[in-house]
């Protein structure tokens, strides 16, 4: 605690914390603030509560450890909301626990709570507010007005709040994938979340926050259907059919018909925006979301099969349940079949 200097008097050593432990300490009062800035839009509002605004940026110390806290209480809320209120409500529904269609009907709710409060939320803060007219997609072009060589990196905390709510939620559903029971779109799954962690990430770092925010509504609110569309097929109810309809129109247009024209618009802008000076993280960003259209075609025309199968047979929809979830375990059943079938011959 103490120095010499060359007088060799004493004096008493400086007590400064290391940069990095500055950093942790920015990001742990910004998570703070940020757990304000939310309870004050729920309490007041957008239109009366202020939103401070932030900078876009996650390679320092202090946003990083920002995001770390948002993980932290993400994966806190779905593993106690999943044991204390969904795991019961999916055994009050006649799921026996423990088993896989118990597991199915919590992992599908677990997606149905998230989506329809990110969906409500964005909804209350971007559209209802009357504050951001750059989300309806006749005014898409307006998401770049004013846009100069180094983007919009100055942006309300509010947009923070959906960034990292949204980083948070892939980033935990991530390692659920790895441990949850395996679907059979495994892999598309894990590309789709990576991808979108990476598109979240760079449209955040390099100054298009507008667009990202218009493509995390795009696809929330279409996964509000399908996961509300798998739990009434797994309850066995009449509601499954027109609600997968639903679904299906809103997969068409909002992801199919809206998303890429969002990609063109920011592609156009990105084009103009780079050569006044911005770095080509814009240009990484279009071909990234390009991989999301091509995803999404994929997808639909699962959708289709199912409609076709329903079209076909009015119960062959639910026979089929959720074709990307089922197949595994009807390949397995068939695989079981045909080795009974062997031992059974080997028995003759």
């Amino acid at each position: 605690k103490w120095r010499c200097v060359s007088d060799r008097s004493c004096t008493p050593r400086a007590t400064m914390a290391s940069p990095m432990m500055e950093g942790v300490n920015q990001g742990l009062s910004d998570a703070v603030q940020d757990g304000k800035l939310l309870l004050a839009l729920f309490t007041h509002g957008p239109l009366n509560g202020t939103t401070p605004t932030v900078h876009s940026d996650l390679s320092s110390v202090k946003d990083l450890t920002n995001l770390c806290v948002y993980m932290l209480v993400m994966a806190t809320i779905i593993v106690i909301g999943r044991m204390l209120v969904l795991s019961p409500l999916a055994t009050l529904l006649g799921f026996k626990k423990g088993t896989e269609a118990h597991t199915k009907c919590v992992m599908a709710s677990t997606e149905l709570v998230f989506y329809t409060w990110s969906s409500a939320t964005a909804y209350l803060w971007y559209m209802h507010s009357g504050l951001h007219s750059w989300v309806y997609p006749s005014n898409y072009a307006d998401m770049y007005e004013g846009a100069d060589g180094s983007g919009e990196l100055e942006n309300p905390g509010i947009m923070r709040l959906t960034y990292f709510i949204e980083l948070a939620w892939y980033l935990v559903n991530v390692c659920l994938l790895l441990v949850d029971a395996r679907r059979a779109d495994f892999w598309p799954m894990f590309i789709h979340h990576v991808v979108t962690i990476f598109l979240v990430s760079i449209s955040w770092c390099a100054g298009f926050a507008r667009s990202g925010v218009v493509i995390i509504l795009l696809h929330n609110v279409t996964d509000v259907f399908l996961n509300l569309s798998k739990i009434l097929n797994y309850v066995k109810t009449v509601l499954d059919v027109p609600v997968f309809f639903a679904f299906a129109l809103s997969f068409a247009y909002c992801r199919l018909y809206l998303f890429p024209q969002c990609i063109l618009v920011q592609y156009r802008n990105v084009t103009r925006i780079t050569a006044t000076g911005t770095p080509v993280l814009g240009d990484f960003l279009c071909w990234a979301a390009s991989i999301l259209v091509v995803l999404h075609v994929y997808w639909f025309m699962l959708v289709l099969r199912m409609i076709k199968h329903f079209l076909v047979d009015p119960q062959g929809l639910r026979e089929a349940g959720d074709i990307r979830e089922d197949s595994d375990s009807d390949d397995t059943a068939a695989k079981d079949g045909s080795k009974a079938k062997k031992e059974s011959k080997k028995d003759l």
